[in-house]
């Protein structure tokens, strides 16, 4: 992509990790403050934070408000990030607020990391579109993201599990503390999940109301319907093998809507679930066999993705492409999918980050430098043995194979 060769991008590693407010502060603030142009969500976890993200940016679109997405990673394409009323942003609108921001960081006499760019660009195009309300998915953690700079209308803390640990801690008291780091003192909170220490640690920052999935609201599912109970309650159709993991995500993004004030019914709720695209998380591409993309990349969840090939696929056995950033201990993921595992295959990731597979042969049935080879050798042998594929391990390997996947499904 030719806008990857701005000069605000080209030299930056998209990874890089440098945590800090107080750049992306000045930056902002010399462009008059865009990220207080409207009313803001901000919603953290450690999973299922884009899935809430996306449904209730396009509920919010149904009710008629200009909304404004920003999520991360992207799969394919760096405008991914960005979008307005489910519109991917342009290239070229893109380009016009970078070209802003360098502006701006020159003139404040700092630099930006990747995410802190994108972030800011986000913010400047909302206002730029005047938006109605921004949707904010939190990069990392909480306290110290580039996000965290507004001051939210709504927070919302979808789960807490280990991850980034090197960065948020190794206990899941001290990963909470930095994930509710984007709760304001007086301000509203929704919890996804009834944990004693998340809701401790939450009450610790004197929000005026804590709400919490399964006791202030709820959703269940039951076969293809699903039951919803909040600020109003109602049944509503959902897509055959729709997975629980996504159901629950999809309520608290239901609620978050009527905390907002906006009314939220049977219609819109399947107009939104039979029509979004979730691209990466319990994805099933209908072929013979179909093909599974999952870009889950801790413990939890990798357990819920082998509980929703188990349970609802009802799923024995799959034949496995596995990719891995080495950070997210992919020795601990493994034994995790080997539980139903037929055929494992391994493979690099082109990114520096990238697990390297040479000393794990015994993992993997057979291990690939190049994920397209990978790709083509596993889908040939899932084919002849008639067993599902999964692709997971990471986005950046999701992201790398979905032009091939979508090649073949034509």
């Amino acid at each position: 992509m030719e806008i990857e060769k701005h000069p605000l991008l080209k030299d930056k590693v998209e990874w890089k990790i440098d945590f800090g407010l107080d750049r992306i502060k000045k930056v902002c603030s010399f462009l008059d403050n865009p990220q207080n142009s409207c009313p803001s969500i901000l919603i953290g976890g450690t999973n299922g934070k884009g899935t809430v993200a996306k449904v209730l940016s396009e509920i919010l679109k149904r009710a008629g408000k200009n909304t404004g997405l920003f999520i991360s990673p992207h799969l394919e394409r760096i405008t991914e990030r960005i979008s307005i009323n489910s519109q991917e942003i342009s290239e070229e609108e893109l380009k016009n607020s970078l070209d802003e921001i360098l502006k701006a960081k020159e003139a404040c006499g700092v630099e930006l990391t990747y995410f802190e760019v994108l972030t800011a660009s986000a913010f400047l195009i909302f206002k730029n579109k005047k938006t109605d309300f921004m949707v904010l998915e939190v990069g990392m953690g909480g306290r110290l993201d580039a996000t965290n700079i507004v001051e939210p209308a709504l927070s919302i803390i979808v789960s807490i599990g280990h991850d980034h640990e090197e960065y948020l801690g190794k206990k899941l008291k001290d990963i909470a503390k930095e994930k509710a780091g984007i709760v304001r003192e007086g301000g509203r909170v929704i919890l996804g999940e009834n944990r004693k220490f998340l809701i401790e640690t939450v009450e610790e920052k004197k929000p005026e109301k804590i709400y919490i999935h399964g006791k202030d609201f709820f959703i269940r599912k039951n076969y293809e319907t699903a039951l919803y109970k909040g600020i109003n309650s109602f049944k509503f159709s959902i897509p055959p093998l729709y997975p629980s993991i996504l159901l629950k995500d999809f309520g608290i993004a239901v609620f978050s809507a009527e905390l907002l004030g906006i009314p939220v019914n049977k219609d819109i709720c399947e107009d939104v679930i039979f029509n979004m695209k979730w691209h990466g998380r319990c994805e099933v591409i209908p072929l013979s066999p179909p093909i599974i993309m999952d870009g889950g990349h801790n413990p939890e969840a990798v357990r819920n993705l082998i509980k929703f090939i188990k349970k609802e696929m009802k799923l024995d056995r799959v034949c496995f492409l596995l990719g891995f950033m080495a950070d997210k201990k992919p020795e601990k993921l493994l034994p995790l999918f080997r539980k139903i595992s037929e055929h494992t295959f391994l493979t690099e990731i082109p990114n520096e980050r990238s697990w390297k597979v040479d000393n794990y042969s015994a993992f993997a049935e057979k291990i690939f430098k190049d994920p397209l080879e990978g790709f083509d050798y596993a889908w040939k042998k899932a084919k002849e043995l008639k067993l599902p594929l999964l692709i997971g391990g990471s986005f950046y390997l999701i992201g790398i194979l979905r032009k091939r996947t979508s090649l073949i499904s034509k």
